[in-house]
């Protein structure tokens, strides 16, 4: 089949300017998501942070030593992070993946790739929930809650 949309895609200039206009939107959805996020976290700290602060202030007239943290609630802290960070890590990985079998332009090898990744993104993201939901079973077992 011969017509302009394939004559253009054909074209190694032009898919050298669609591949650069690809990773110059995959930079700005990135920049927005991560500037987006920012302010919801440090909004939902502010609540925090006040309840916190007055607890600490009973603490200290008290006598009691306000900056200890168990470790269970370190441990959920760091969990949380690494879940959130896995998240999105699995985002940016489906995102690349759907766009590079969009942008494949029928070459089989492309969207086979884009196959593997997506497949290797969900079996990944399906170990590391299943990996907290064993944690979060064992924990509450043990906890006695």
């Amino acid at each position: 089949m011969v017509g302009p949309v394939s004559v253009m895609l054909n074209d190694s200039a032009s898919l050298k300017r669609m591949k650069k206009r690809l990773y110059s939107y995959l930079i700005f959805i990135g920049a927005l998501f991560f500037s987006g996020l920012h302010p919801l976290l440090v909004n939902a700290q502010t609540g925090i942070d006040k309840a916190l602060g007055g607890l600490n202030t009973s603490a200290n007239k008290a006598g009691l030593d306000s900056n200890t943290a168990d470790i269970p609630t370190t441990l959920g802290k760091i969990l949380s992070l690494v879940l959130g960070f896995t998240g999105t890590i699995f985002f940016i990985l489906v995102v690349y993946a759907g766009l590079m079998w969009m942008t494949a332009a029928g070459n089989d090898e492309r969207i086979k790739t884009a196959q593997g990744i997506l497949k290797a993104a969900i079996i990944g993201l399906i170990i590391v929930l299943s990996a907290y939901a064993i944690t979060q079973f064992v924990g509450g077992v043990v906890s006695g809650s």
